[in-house]
């Protein structure tokens, strides 16, 4: 009797999670912010990376495009700055920023086979992606994720640095990092 119980909650689980993926991909599919261009307001759900780019995920709250009203989003967007671009280096996650620049599509991928760039991030809820140059994207606020998000971005921290300093191979480092902790930016 219970394992039967544990199979039926086990199951159960399981298909709420399939319920749950699957409206969140109609609501993604349901969100269109236009290919144009627009004034974002947005809040970083991390820190911007630097690779070639800084490239950072944001949450669009508002958008307004050149002769329109400001209408409310709450599609998920990547934002791409400039390297030598010194003001986007001190954004951290949780922090408010307006931002000018053109909105695009994920590019999807010519190749038959080939990985579809375009399919990733629209099951991870990526709406579309915007190139900001130097003087187009400004701070407003910091720290507007919530406490609760604010924290476990704080212990997610304490535990890079840990694992920083246990661990000094940069390659076992990263993909340890990958693995427990889903910081995937020291990946190559």
């Amino acid at each position: 009797l219970p394992v039967i119980k544990s199979l039926s909650i086990l199951f159960l689980s399981f298909i709420l999670g399939i319920c749950c993926h699957e409206l969140k991909i109609q609501s993604i599919s349901k969100e269109k912010i236009p290919e144009r261009i627009c004034d974002l307001e947005c809040i970083f759900l991390e820190t911007p990376v630097r690779k070639t780019n800084y490239r950072a995920f944001v949450k669009v709250l508002f958008y307004r495009c050149e002769d329109s009203f400001p209408k409310a989003g709450s599609a998920k967007m990547i934002l791409y700055f400039s390297p030598s671009d010194s003001l986007v280096s001190t954004y951290q996650a949780g922090d408010k920023i307006i931002a000018h620049g053109k909105i695009s599509m994920v590019p999807t991928s010519s190749n038959p086979g080939a990985f579809d760039m375009k399919k990733f991030y629209f099951r991870k809820g990526i709406a579309g992606q915007s190139f900001i140059s130097k003087e187009d994207h400004k701070l407003i606020s910091r720290h507007n994720l919530g406490f609760v998000v604010h924290l476990t971005l704080q212990i997610r921290e304490k535990w890079l640095s840990v694992i920083d300093a246990c661990i000094s191979d940069s390659e076992i480092r990263a993909v340890t990092k990958a693995l427990l902790l889903g910081y995937q930016v020291e990946l190559s």
